[in-house]
């Protein structure tokens, strides 16, 4: 059977590593003792997967397999601003053990495991997509704080489904609660700390989630999200070497399914033209300017508090 591989620098030598995997594997209990101290590796029949962080292996087709017709793009691609983006596909039943099993934040960020399909994603940023992502922290606590929105920043937690069932994960480059929900996030962590507060995580989605750098691995990310409750996407984007990104709303929870739209219904009508000029502002530093372009463009509430300038006092005792 033939492996799609590419050659790395390792040791400071070459060595040649196959990116993907052709056959649907048969399940196996896990081995976490396989290979050694040094190069610890999960193996099932079939399948070798690494846990220094490099590529999986195929070992062997296991008998009476099924052999996936794929291509390298399948399995693996470099995305606009550098990412590699890694995908694998196994039998579903294996996927929910793996997610218990495998931290998958040793292979990178952004991992979606979806059991349904058996497909586990990931990917590796570059500089340039974590400087994207970064920017999303400065302009979308700005907006909030304009339009007197209160905003707790998740980051990038990875979310299970709404039926608490390990069957789909996902986790974005960054996660916000805006509004109601982080008002009830702050009233929990002041009176029940940081336990209580992951118990509401735990059954309450994001408002807006955040995906740098979307590639062809992410098409059926939006109605996973809109499955799970999240009310709004941005997948921001950019050009081979260009320094200005192009912002894409997406409704989540729109009639008729995801949908895109020009304004943001999670922070208050902020239209997305405005946007790659509020992402530049925020990488280059200029909050004074960030803070005036999107005071032009947003009106703020009159039915919420301001959000709070620092971190909510601890629970009295």
């Amino acid at each position: 059977m033939k492996l799609i591989s590419r050659t790395v620098t390792q040791g400071g030598g070459n060595i040649t590593q196959p990116l993907v995997f052709f056959s649907r594997m048969v399940g196996k209990p896990l081995n976490h003792n396989s290979g050694n101290k040094k190069n610890p590796v999960i193996r099932m029949k079939g399948f070798s997967l690494p846990l220094d962080g490099s590529l999986p292996i195929l070992l062997q087709k296991p008998k009476g397999s099924m052999q996936m017709t794929t291509t390298a793009d399948d399995h693996h691609v470099i995305g606009s601003l550098g990412s590699d983006f890694w995908r694998i596909k196994v039998s579903p039943e294996l996927v929910p053990k793996m997610a218990r099993e495998f931290d998958w934040n040793r292979l990178g960020r952004r991992v979606m495991i979806d059991a349904r399909e058996g497909i586990i994603s990931w990917m590796n940023p570059s500089i340039t997509h974590v400087g994207q992502a970064s920017a999303s922290d400065k302009v979308i606590p700005l907006a909030a704080s304009i339009l007197k929105l209160h905003v707790q920043d998740m980051r990038d937690l990875r979310w299970k489904g709404p039926d608490g069932h390990e069957r789909v994960w996902l986790e974005a480059d960054a996660a916000f609660y805006v509004g109601k929900n982080a008002e009830t996030w702050y009233a929990i962590f002041r009176k029940g700390g940081q336990n209580a507060v992951e118990t509401f995580e735990a059954k309450t989605p994001p408002d807006l989630v955040i995906e740098v750098e979307v590639t062809h691995f992410d098409r059926k990310k939006p109605q996973l999200y809109a499955e799970f409750g999240v009310r709004e996407l941005w997948r921001v984007n950019a050009s081979k070497g260009s320094e200005r990104v192009q912002v894409e709303f997406l409704d989540l929870q729109a009639p008729g399914g995801p949908r895109k739209s020009d304004k943001s219904s999670v922070l208050g009508g902020l239209d997305s033209s405005i946007l790659p000029q509020a992402f530049w502002l925020a990488r280059a530093g200029d909050y004074r300017g960030l803070r005036e372009l999107l005071e032009k463009y947003l009106v703020p509430s009159t039915n919420s508090e301001p959000e709070p300038e620092s971190p909510p006092p601890s629970p009295s005792m």
